[in-house]
């Protein structure tokens, strides 16, 4: 994704890089619920945010974190 300006979408795991224009955090206490209720917010700062492209990180793949994760993959689709 040379040369694009990019989105992150992260659970507790913070990237940095000279391409990242914007990113949100959906939990800082790696609580599935609290990510859960972030998501929607989020995904939508992320949209206006500018970024060409958007990367997003999966949440621990158990209890509500299934459901966030096919949201994810649906949204990437």
């Amino acid at each position: 994704h040379q040369h694009k300006k990019i989105g992150v979408l992260y659970y507790n795991i913070k990237i940095k890089h000279p391409y990242i224009i914007y990113s949100e955090q959906l939990t800082s206490h790696n609580d599935l619920h609290e990510a859960a209720r972030n998501l929607f917010a989020a995904m939508r700062k992320l949209e206006g945010s500018g970024a060409e492209i958007i990367l997003a990180e999966n949440v621990p793949n158990h209890d509500i974190g299934i459901a966030i994760n096919d949201r994810l993959s649906r949204a990437s689709a």
